[in-house]
Order: structure tokens, then C-alpha cells, then sequence
């Protein structure tokens, strides 16, 4: 027991969560007031690449309709979107994910569709980010604004989405809000996106 006197009475690994969850709060507060796609931050933005499996991006175009159409419980200040509960976030999820589904179907199997990125993916980022949290203030997702750079034909299972799409991914997601971030071991919670991207 006195080795987590340090910590405050946690773990080591509840201690980096709840570090993790709160630069991730810092974050969340700062972009209340700010526009989508004037996010600034120091020094060169992050690359990511996609693993474990596909990484779907939404362009902001469909974002927005999504944001126009949805019957989810969202408020939108900035880059803020603010929802009741998770289950809005997953139905505000699924209305993004539709509306790239409508404008890019996948004609080999119209079960599926939207901008989907093969493992392997490589994107450049950006500081544009949108920040959906609950009305309680507790974090749920950032999603990055980031450039599709590898074509799709030269991976081996290659997804839809045409080279130089630009989107916006999940780089931080806690899909069941239990207040821990998820990690890219694990899967969808309902419509919410897995995480599928590290940083390069």
C-alpha cells in the first residue's frame, strides 16, 4: 500500500489515466470559444498512421450536415460540441459516419462505405481539432483534422477513401466514458469510432 502514497492512492496506471484525462479536460476548455480550424499549437503538427484496422475520416462538409440533420442531443460552440449522454454522441456518430456513407459508397459492397483508410494509412495533422465532451464537461472524443497522404492502392487491404482527402479522425477517445482513454487494442463502443491511429 505505501507504494501508491505517490500517486495519490492510485495505481500507476490509474495515475497516467487520470493525468491523460486531465490534459485532455485542459484541452477541451481552451477550444470552448474557438472556431473549427483555428486551433494553433507549437512547433509542427502531429502525423499519424492508421493501425490494427480501417480509420474512417470525416470530411467537415459532412460533419456539418451531420450537425444539421441529427436528431442527437448536441450543442455546438466552436469546436466545442457538447452532448447529453453518450447515447447522442453514438447517434450523432452514426450520423456522420451515414452521411459519408451516402457520398462515397463502396460499390464492391454497399453494406459498407464512407472514407475508409487500410492499415498503414499515413496522414499529416493539424491543430484543427473538434472536442466532443458531455454537458457534464467529462471528455469522450477529440477528433483531428489530418491529410490523407498514402494512396489506398498500394496497401494491401486498401480502403475507399481517395489519396489527399482531408478529414477529421479520433486521435483520443474514451467510447464508454468509464473516464479511462481507450487504447487502439480495442474496439467500437456502439457507433463510436475506435481508436485506430498513432502518432509518427
Amino acid at each position: 500500500m505505501h507504494q501508491f502514497i505517490q500517486w495519490g492512492g492510485l495505481t500507476p496506471e490509474q495515475f497516467r489515466a487520470k493525468q491523460q484525462m486531465e490534459i485532455m479536460e485542459a484541452r477541451l476548455s481552451q477550444a470552448m470559444m474557438a472556431p473549427v480550424g483555428a486551433n494553433s499549437g507549437p512547433g509542427p503538427a502531429p502525423n499519424w498512421i492508421s493501425v490494427t484496422n480501417t480509420a474512417y475520416l470525416y470530411p467537415i462538409q459532412y460533419i456539418e450536415e451531420a450537425l444539421n440533420l441529427t436528431q442527437a442531443n448536441v450543442t455546438r460552440t466552436g469546436s466545442q460540441f457538447t452532448f447529453a449522454t453518450i447515447a447522442d454522441i453514438d447517434a450523432f456518430w452514426y450520423d456522420m459516419w451515414y452521411r459519408t456513407f451516402l457520398a462515397l459508397p463502396n460499390q464492391g459492397n454497399p453494406q459498407t462505405g464512407g472514407f475508409a483508410c487500410a492499415v498503414g494509412t499515413q496522414f499529416t495533422g493539424s491543430y484543427n481539432e473538434i472536442y466532443f465532451s458531455l454537458q457534464t464537461g467529462q471528455p469522450i472524443a477529440i477528433l483531428q483534422e489530418v491529410t490523407q497522404v498514402t494512396d489506398q492502392e498500394t496497401l494491401p487491404n486498401s480502403g475507399n477513401s481517395p489519396q489527399g482527402t482531408v478529414g477529421y479522425v479520433p486521435v483520443w477517445v474514451d467510447g464508454d466514458g468509464n473516464w479511462v482513454p481507450d487504447t487502439i487494442l480495442e474496439n467500437a463502443v456502439g457507433n463510436i469510432d475506435p481508436l485506430r491511429v498513432v502518432e509518427i
